[in-house]
């Protein structure tokens, strides 16, 4: 075992191997792969495109759901209201009665808002276009019948450019 300045620092619990023909091994025997091809240079991932358009969807689908969510939660509104004659009233608790006082300046009033889920179909179409998006770019990479005979780069720069 050897230290990172090339020292030696131990024999124990260490065995030797020998390539074959018994020569010592001269480098480790590793190799390193990327997306595409054998090298240890970082590549494009093939599927980023169709992971990109997954990762919209998901993300435009968890928005709709909060939407839909919000959509089913009306709000009470209070319009100057006020317990009597001390502050005004900023909380209420389930099941709370509310008595509304008018002052002489400004007339109380309570009402209830509910929004609207007016922009669902926008959503459930960004995502039906994602989805189409992400199953165009995962065909592509499998696409065998653009140019069988292309050379490895050929084909790296094609896609490059498709994803």
């Amino acid at each position: 075992i050897y230290d990172g300045e090339g020292s030696k620092i131990a024999d124990e619990g260490v065995e030797n191997v020998n390539a074959r023909g018994g020569a010592p091994i001269t480098k480790i025997p590793f190799v390193i792969a990327n997306a595409i091809e054998v090298s240890d240079a970082i590549s494009k991932p093939p599927l980023i495109g169709a992971s990109d358009a997954l990762v919209s969807a998901y993300c435009t689908h968890a928005d709709l759901a909060n939407q839909l969510f919000k959509s089913g939660q009306s709000t009470l509104v209070l319009k100057n209201a006020r317990d009597g004659d001390s502050e005004p009233i900023t909380t209420v608790n389930v099941g709370g009665l509310i008595n509304l006082f008018d002052s002489n300046e400004q007339k109380a009033d309570a009402g209830w808002i509910t929004p609207s889920a007016t922009t669902t179909q926008a959503h459930e179409d960004r995502i039906e276009k994602l989805l189409n998006l992400a199953a165009k770019s995962g065909a592509k990479l499998f696409d065998e019948s653009i140019n069988k005979q292309e050379s490895g780069d050929a084909r790296k720069l094609r896609m490059t450019a498709e994803t």
